[in-house]
């Protein structure tokens, strides 16, 4: 266009001098007749340049969309190549995925509608696509049919290499059966359950009634607890945790004569048996019957056998009543039992002090301040050393 423009304005300068060499004057000249044409001209090579460009793009666009088609074509023949040689190798090819389809339908989507030569070849390109995803699922089902039978012949001929007399011309008829016939469950066979009853003792069955009731008392359900341990007894009497427990329980629902009544029952059937008695005696001394409470632990002093906690409450029942004998015959028997107990030498010596057992009760006090580690008691101790051996020191004065 510069080019144009520029001869045109050498023709116009020409012209004017030729003119102003006439001698006409500037003014009086007018524009030649021959500047439209130029200007026709000009409008005609800038046409003819967008047509020429216009064409030129079109080519190429024709040229890049059959470039594409064929690559298209190429790809899909390579995969068919492919696939063909992955069948000859029973590897089951891969099918096509519809995201592929759906990629070439957005490029055909992305043509200009008016190239119909392109869509065609495109869309001839999407037929064979969809008859090749076709055929490949076809052709993977065949493989997975052949890949299935040919391991069920595997497995016929390894059962025929255990048992080569069972071998006979139907074993591949019997695999392809087997094939056709593997994703049938065969019915769960369902064993029947037998209970056998069995037969307890009476001793076995007082015992499973004694746990009931323990735990139905945990769960504070206390008449099924009575409940089992009433079976409990009548199945076996003699059993005492059963009757202990039962007695408690009417205790702790504050029927006192019923629970003494029962424990009463039990002690005269089972007299070798003290807890019966260590019960009724501590029902006694919570009610504050303290004399009861030590009659019916009936001096366990004088039984071997009896329990530290038998001995234990009666020595403090009659350290309270201050039936010295009593609580020293007790405290006594404990102190054999376990010499160092402080709690017990302590009641020893005191019972022997109020008896007026001043050498024995001295000789207590002093070895409880080995044995002791609260200062109370020590200090009780010391204090009654000190008047204990001031009175012995006066008696010996006294001859």
């Amino acid at each position: 266009m510069s080019v144009i423009n520029r001869v045109l304005n050498d023709i116009e300068q020409r012209n004017e001098r030729e003119k102003a060499a006439q001698g006409y004057e500037p003014v009086q000249i007018k524009e030649p007749a021959s500047t439209g044409k130029w200007v026709i001209a000009l409008i005609v090579c800038v046409i003819c340049l967008g047509i020429a460009g216009y064409w030129l793009l079109q080519q190429s666009v024709n040229d890049g969309q059959s470039i594409t088609s064929e690559s298209i074509i190429e790809q899909e023949q390579e995969q068919e190549q492919v696939a063909g040689t992955e069948h000859q190798q029973t590897v089951a090819p891969q099918v096509v995925s519809e995201s592929k389809a759906q990629v070439t339908e957005g490029i055909i989507d992305d043509e200009p509608q008016h190239r119909k030569h392109g869509i065609s070849k495109v869309a001839g390109v999407r037929e064979s696509i969809d008859e090749r995803t076709v055929e490949e699922e076809t052709v993977a089902e065949a493989i997975d049919v052949e890949l299935a039978t040919e391991a069920a012949v595997s497995e016929t001929e390894k059962t025929s290499e255990l048992m080569p007399e069972k071998l006979d011309a139907e074993a591949p008829v019997n695999a392809v059966n087997q094939v056709k016939n593997k994703r049938i469950q065969e019915p769960v066979r369902q064993e029947k359950l037998s209970i056998t009853p069995v037969k307890m003792s009476p001793a076995e069955l007082a015992q499973l009634k004694l746990t009931q009731g323990l735990k139905s008392q945990k769960v504070g359900n206390i008449e099924t607890a009575q409940r089992h341990w009433r079976d409990a007894l009548t199945l076996t009497p003699n059993l005492h945790d059963a009757r202990v427990q039962l007695a408690a329980s009417y205790y702790g629902e504050n029927n006192i004569p019923k629970a003494i009544k029962l424990l009463s029952d039990g002690n005269k059937k089972y007299t070798e048996f003290d807890g019966y008695r260590l019960l009724a005696a501590q029902i006694y001394y919570q009610s504050n019957k303290l004399d009861k409470a030590l009659s019916i632990l009936n001096n366990p002093y004088l039984d071997e056998n009896a329990s530290d906690e038998n001995l234990t409450l009666a020595a403090s029942i009659a350290q309270q009543l201050k039936r010295w004998p009593a609580a020293m015959e007790n405290y006594q028997q404990l102190v054999s039992r376990q010499q160092n107990n402080p709690q017990w030498l302590l009641g020893l010596a005191i019972a022997q002090d109020a008896q007026q057992m001043a050498s024995k009760a001295l000789k207590n006090y002093q070895k409880l301040l080995i044995v002791t580690n609260d200062q109370g008691v020590y200090n009780y101790a010391q204090q009654r050393i000190n008047t204990l051996q001031s009175e012995l020191v006066q008696r010996g004065h006294n001859g």
